[in-house]
């Protein structure tokens, strides 16, 4: 693999992106700080390097792209699960980052260790470790190039992702049921997607529709949930970039802001 294509692809996105007014440099920051960072500037997508490489990556005829799983949705569901004030979804995106690591500091302290002891206090099983772990990867890997993928219409990530109740945005959730199935099924091979659909661990975690969030009960197989992810997600991303080394298109490496 050459080094130019590992540096834009092999990479958490979000490092390639510039930052003006808050950080100097975000590489110096944990994953989950990193995200809160990321996640503080309106004006700043890191889909935006997808967007400059799509023929690269063989995706030139569409104009949507999606994050597969988003760790934001997740990180709001989980917010409003442990906190009284059950904050919304866009309520947590106007938070500065010292508010967001509060919210960090509340999880893995008190709230998340207390549902997990309720459930299963047995500490050689490690939830507790594994939840931490595995929501830090998870906020690292969802702007990583295995998370996204091109959409079919304007239309796909609204009824994915919003208004949330539906599919919590969700795209295991979402196969099979409605317009997009026939796309879906037609692509799924050669956008490395078919796995999710087949995930065991994936359905652990289930949803009704128009249910906005899980319960407290749930926390052990989110965990189980986000360790899926992470796994989902690297294989896609080496499967991605094992398809497009061979590819003489060069690649876009410019700073944004």
């Amino acid at each position: 693999m050459s080094e130019g294509l590992y540096d834009i692809f092999g990479v958490d996105l979000k490092d390639k992106l510039t930052y003006r007014g808050l950080v100097n440099d975000i590489k110096d920051y944990s994953n989950l700080q990193k995200w809160m960072i990321y996640n503080s500037y309106k004006n700043i997508d890191a889909d935006i390097i997808v967007k400059e490489n799509k023929q690269l990556l063989g995706w030139e005829k569409y104009q949507y792209f999606d994050c597969i799983f988003s760790f934001e949705t997740y990180f709001g569901l989980i917010c409003r699960l442990f906190q009284q004030e059950k904050l919304s979804a866009a309520e947590v995106r106007r938070m500065e980052p010292n508010e967001k690591y509060g919210i960090l500091d509340l999880l893995g302290e008190k709230a998340v260790k207390q549902a997990i002891n309720k459930i299963d206090p047995d500490p050689s099983k490690n939830w507790l470790k594994r939840f931490e772990s595995a929501f830090s990867e998870f906020a690292y890997k969802t702007n990583t190039i295995g998370n996204y993928m091109p959409c079919p219409d304007n239309e796909y990530n609204k009824i994915k992702g919003w208004p949330m109740p539906v599919y919590n945005d969700r795209l295991e959730l979402m196969y099979g049921d409605g317009k997009y199935k026939q796309w879906i099924d037609e692509n799924k091979k050669s956008l490395f997607i078919t796995k999710i659909f087949y995930s065991e661990n994936l359905r652990k975690l289930t949803c009704q529709k128009n249910v906005r969030r899980f319960n407290s009960e749930d926390i052990l197989k989110l965990v189980e949930w986000m360790e899926e992810v992470n796994k989902l997600i690297g294989d896609r991303t080496e499967g991605l970039l094992h398809q497009i080394t061979e590819t003489a298109v060069p690649l876009q490496n410019s700073a944004h802001a």
